[in-house]
């Protein structure tokens, strides 16, 4: 980034630092993994040198470590398939009821619920961009905007339709409803869009 004319091509320069910061993500969260296997496994060793009970405090501290450590794991493991070129923008996703009324309305709402709370346990940020409410209960539709590192590859998976079946609470004789819901995810793209118009298209 400090090489002479660097900064010449904005749009290069973008790429490259967008790129230099995934790939910096990924090397501290393998560092930081790795720092925390060594600390784990010298306590191990620790505990099995002086024979430590497996149900003392430090035993128990251990299995906890074992445990969290088996959870970033499985995070390392997914990031490493998410290598589209899209994965790792911003996601902005869309919830619509089918057919179903005022069911279908609840099941959109239940969703969207679902889905924000998803996106603050892996501490991304989301922003309602559009919203319909449903005409007695829940919602119409809804879109939703996460940002957050590798959003659209996560939420990606989620395309498609959704169908609950349950005995409806809004129907009064007790009877069991299927109600559909489709989910739409698209990528944020960050890139602008350059737009060129050749003299002959233009007109005095």
């Amino acid at each position: 980034m400090a090489a002479e004319g660097f900064w010449n091509d904005q749009k290069a320069a973008q790429e490259i630092i967008s790129e230099s910061n995934k790939l910096k993500r990924v090397v501290n969260g393998l560092t930081e993994f790795k720092a925390k296997f060594e600390d784990s496994k010298a306590m191990e060793e620790l505990l099995e040198e002086e024979g430590v009970d497996e149900n003392s405090e430090e035993a128990v501290e251990l299995q906890q470590s074992a445990e969290l450590l088996k959870v970033a794991l499985d995070e390392l493991e997914i990031q490493s398939y998410l290598k589209g070129p899209h994965d790792h923008c911003n996601a902005i996703l869309s919830v619509n009821a089918g057919a179903g009324g005022t069911e279908s309305c609840d099941w959109a709402d239940m969703l969207f619920r679902m889905y924000t709370r998803w996106a603050e346990r892996r501490e991304f940020k989301t922003e309602i961009i559009d919203i319909l409410p449903g005409e007695e209960a829940g919602l119409s539709k809804v879109t939703l905007r996460i940002e957050g590192t590798n959003a659209y590859g996560y939420a990606n998976a989620e395309r498609g339709v959704h169908r609950l079946v349950r005995i409806s609470p809004f129907d009064s004789n007790a009877r069991r409803h299927t109600s559909f819901c489709a989910v739409d995810v698209v990528a944020e793209i960050e890139d602008d869009v350059e737009i060129e118009i050749e003299d002959k298209d233009l007109r005095e």
